[in-house]
């Protein structure tokens, strides 16, 4: 395993309709001077959409995760051209937020890109045939005789510009309940075309394969743990400031 790119930003989150424009404009200047980014947090966003007299506090989380989809998006977008056919990216998490999924779709062709998350909605309903015979599954029914080493069927999400579907990589025997061990798995397809299941069964079977080694005692979530994500998100976590140097940071002359 290699690191390919790691690129930190570091943020400011600050509520400047709450700041008079002189202290506003103060820390700008002292932002860009320190190569951090400031980031209103009473902005709109497609992740933190609240209303403006919220608690900040409780909106900083969204805000960050907002501005790390960004992020993604750019280090995607500039990896895109050395991935192929034989040569996938995997995104740690969900493709169904822009402007991760804005950018896949500009090609207008299915890119070489998977997302896999760990964690998923638990409130989904799922609908299996057509007319008066048709049956709806909840998702906890969808997963709970699925075998190990199997998927699920795939469905369709924003009008089938995106795929998805569910992979068991472990018995539920070693499992405390039926959801753990399962990884949501998302294929963006911006023609919405039908896709090939021998494609989504090749991209299953190579998951599956890198179930191992699970990083078993090191997170909580090591049973849907896929063991390049783990080495990233360790690579990530060790680029982080620690606390004392954030608050070192902080005080600005």
């Amino acid at each position: 395993m290699r690191r390919e790119r790691l690129q930190v930003d570091h943020l400011l989150l600050v509520g400047k309709a709450r700041l008079s424009e002189n202290v506003w404009t103060k820390l700008e200047q002292l932002a860009a001077q320190r190569a951090v980014k400031l980031i209103d947090l009473t902005e709109q966003d497609i992740v933190s959409r609240v209303l403006s007299d919220f608690d900040l506090r409780n909106k900083a989380g969204g805000k960050v995760r907002f501005e790390m989809r960004r992020l993604e998006a750019e280090i995607l977008s500039s990896i895109l051209s050395s991935v192929g056919n034989d040569r996938w990216a995997v995104v740690d998490g969900s493709l169904l937020f822009d402007p991760l999924l804005q950018r896949l779709a500009q090609s207008g062709l299915i890119p070489p890109v998977i997302g896999v998350s760990k964690n998923f909605r638990k409130d989904p309903q799922f609908v299996f045939g057509r007319g008066p015979r048709a049956e709806r599954r909840s998702i906890y029914r969808l997963l709970a005789d699925l075998p190990a080493e199997h998927r699920t069927a795939a469905f369709s999400a924003r009008e089938g510009k995106v795929i998805f579907w569910y992979v068991r990589l472990r018995e539920q025997c070693h499992l405390d309940y039926p959801m753990m061990g399962v990884v949501k798995v998302e294929l963006a397809n911006p023609s919405q075309e039908p896709v090939p299941s021998e494609r989504i069964d090749y991209i299953s079977q190579a998951l599956v394969a890198e179930r191992d080694v699970t990083p078993h005692g090191q997170d909580r979530r090591w049973h849907a743990h896929l063991y390049p994500i783990f080495l990233a998100e360790r690579a990530v976590k060790e680029s982080f400031l620690s606390r004392e140097a954030v608050q070192q940071y902080l005080k600005w002359r």
